[in-house]
């Protein structure tokens, strides 16, 4: 079996490279701590990497600019936007659903902001805890991608988003 350090510089390559073979959200019985398989630790996945319980990977729906990474309370592991022609904002809310477009209030509490940054058009930008502490969301993980700036959320679905949260 392949060590838990090597497992960790494999799974980080492939969230950065933006590759997945995970194409929805969802839940199951882990696989052996600190291992990756090929077999399923979860219903429609091909890989999962279990080190500090099974990774949730969340994907979004065709042109919808958003994904419910977790929707309960837990870490996000990383995130990334990868947007079209048009540039906008990656945002990560303490929600377990979709915020409502208009002012975003920046903090830790249900329904925040806690995470936003920059995607310039035709790039791809993330945001990775993997390998550091984690981001803990006490009430669930919503990554966003928005046409205007971190104080205003106005959903685009520009963008392909998606993360992986536990």
């Amino acid at each position: 079996m392949t060590k838990p350090k090597t497992i960790m510089a494999i799974a980080a390559a492939v969230f950065v490279a933006g590759i997945s073979a995970v194409q929805a959200q969802s839940t199951g019985t882990p696989v052996l701590p600190g291992y990756l398989t090929t077999k399923p630790c979860h219903p429609g996945e091909t890989i999962c990497y279990n080190g500090m319980g099974s990774v949730i990977p969340g994907v979004a729906p065709a042109a919808t600019g958003y994904a419910v990474l977790l929707a309960k309370a837990g870490n996000l592991l990383g995130t990334y936007a990868t947007a079209g022609s048009t540039q906008g904002w990656l945002m990560v809310f303490n929600s377990t659903t979709l915020p409502s477009n208009g002012a975003t209030t920046v903090g830790t509490a249900a329904g925040n902001l806690e995470e936003c940054i920059y995607v310039p058009a035709n790039t791809t930008q993330s945001i990775n805890f993997q390998g550091l502490p984690v981001e803990y969301y006490s009430s669930g993980v919503t990554a966003v991608f928005s046409s205007t700036g971190c104080d205003m959320l106005t959903l685009s679905t520009t963008a392909f988003v998606h993360g992986l949260a536990q």
